[in-house]
């Protein structure tokens, strides 16, 4: 009995690490296989700062398998976007799941989906920080299992424009 145990231990870790490599290797689908207007690059070629110096960071939106308030599909504002577009965010505060909702845009006012919600980027927005989003990369939309599913992601480049008032004194006290 105990070695039958044992044997099936054995077995379930097995699947366990073979489901894991296999949700490993989807993710990152080779160009080939991605669809029209889907660019696919490697964190690595990401640079940290900008050619004007600023600090870059780098954040996949969410929601964008959802429908906008108006009923078009966000996929579909996705298809029309290009790397490089620039992006608005736009503070939502009467967001009926949460007040700190953030809506990325593009220029024309059509919704791609909403910051990923953690509350700084939100607090940062009010008290006076600016930023430049644009679209870094489009790739073909991956679940949380690894699971390829018809659509299109997004990553955004933020770039650090302005800082509050508050930071930007801060920081040259602390040069000096």
């Amino acid at each position: 009995m105990d070695t039958t145990i044992l044997v099936l231990a054995i077995l379930f870790l097995i699947l366990l690490v073979v489901g894991a490599i296999g949700r490993q290797s989807k993710k990152g689908l080779p160009e080939s296989q991605a669809q029209p207007n889907v660019i696919v690059r490697t964190a690595e070629a990401r640079p940290a700062t900008s050619s004007a110096g600023n600090r870059l960071f780098y954040k996949k939106l969410a929601g964008i398998t959802f429908k906008n308030q108006d009923g078009s599909s966000r996929q579909k504002v996705i298809q029309h976007c290009r790397v490089g577009e620039e992006l608005v965010l736009v503070l939502e505060p009467t967001n009926p799941y949460d007040a700190d909702a953030i809506k990325v845009c593009r220029a024309n006012g059509e919704q791609l989906g909403y910051w990923p919600a953690d509350g700084r980027m939100a607090d940062s927005l009010r008290t006076g920080w600016t930023y430049r989003a644009t679209v870094d990369r489009l790739y073909p939309f991956v679940d949380d299992y690894g699971r390829r599913k018809p659509g299109v992601g997004v990553v955004l480049q933020v770039e650090v424009l302005t800082m509050s008032r508050r930071t930007e004194e801060r920081k040259k006290k602390a040069k000096t």
